[in-house]
């Protein structure tokens, strides 16, 4: 349950049940990502995406409000463009296998799949 986790302030929305997270970007942070980016047509540099991915996973795998880091960026596809003008919206579950500690997470724009990753988290044994 979401209920006592701290919203950080980039996300606009945020909310997770323990297998699935979902939220939305806050543009004004979505321009902060884009700044000195190809000012005069921005989009939001891939490194970033994968970070905005993690966080929102991470949440999966934290205990109460804490989301542990990720330790492995096992694979990671971008099929379009993403400015910050975007609604960006950010969704990740935990693999349907059931292996410990890893997530697949999809950044959507316009109705499409902008963005796909599998990550994996360090988990206690």
């Amino acid at each position: 349950d979401s209920a006592g986790y701290q919203n950080p302030a980039y996300f606009a929305e945020l909310a997770h049940d323990g297998e699935t997270a979902r939220a939305v970007v806050d543009p004004a942070h979505a321009r902060t990502l884009c700044a000195g980016h190809f000012p005069d047509d921005p989009l939001l540099p891939g490194a970033y995406l994968v970070e905005l991915m993690a966080e929102v996973g991470g949440l999966l795998f934290g205990e109460q409000a804490v989301a542990p880091p990720p330790v492995e960026l096992v694979r990671c596809t971008f099929a379009a463009r993403i400015t910050p003008d975007d609604r960006i919206a950010i969704v990740a579950r935990r693999t349907a296998g059931g292996e410990d500690g890893f997530l697949e997470a999809e950044v959507h724009v316009r109705g499409v799949r902008a963005a796909h990753a599998v990550l994996r988290f360090a988990t206690p044994r």
